[in-house]
């Protein structure tokens, strides 16, 4: 091996593998979808892999991950939620393989949320309604529990 290929060899060895990044995907679920799908990202070839279903959710159309990466939170766009009017927010924990566990689902005080947020510290949840632009926030505890609601108000 001539000094060349060991020079070559050796840095093949030190280029770092392309990163892989989990994405999760909020769907309406009028046709065939059953909720929050996750697929892969190859951060070097930018394809994706298969989707899988990660949660069974009715209409999971906004979806935001903590700051912590420990849990995921989903708005269920509906007019009605577990029988009440307006829509709903869900917890869920990110477990190791990217698979999610519901922690708890809780009305979003109004219809068909839309939107939603936490702050930087991961303590607060906003979530917007787009059914007579209400908003609401929530308290987030220490092991992703949606407490609600901490405060609501509406946008004129």
């Amino acid at each position: 091996m001539t000094r060349f290929q060991k020079l070559v060899f050796l840095l093949a060895l030190t280029v770092p593998a392309a990163a892989e990044t989990l994405i999760y995907l909020g769907t309406y679920t009028g046709g065939e979808s059953k909720g929050i799908y996750r697929s892969t990202l190859d951060e070097g070839s930018g394809e994706l892999s298969d989707p899988v279903l990660a949660a069974e959710l009715e209409n999971p159309s906004f979806l935001v991950v903590s700051p912590d990466r420990k849990y995921l939170f989903a708005v269920s766009e509906n007019g009605k939620f577990k029988g009440d009017e307006g829509g709903g927010v869900s917890s869920f924990a990110i477990g190791e393989d990217g698979g999610l566990t519901l922690i708890n689902q809780v009305n979003s005080g109004g219809g068909a949320p839309c939107h939603i947020s936490t702050d930087p510290e991961g303590k607060c949840l906003l979530v917007a309604n787009y059914m007579g632009g209400s908003t609401s926030s929530y308290q987030i505890t220490v092991d992703g529990k949606i407490v609600s609601p901490a405060a609501e108000g509406f946008i004129r």
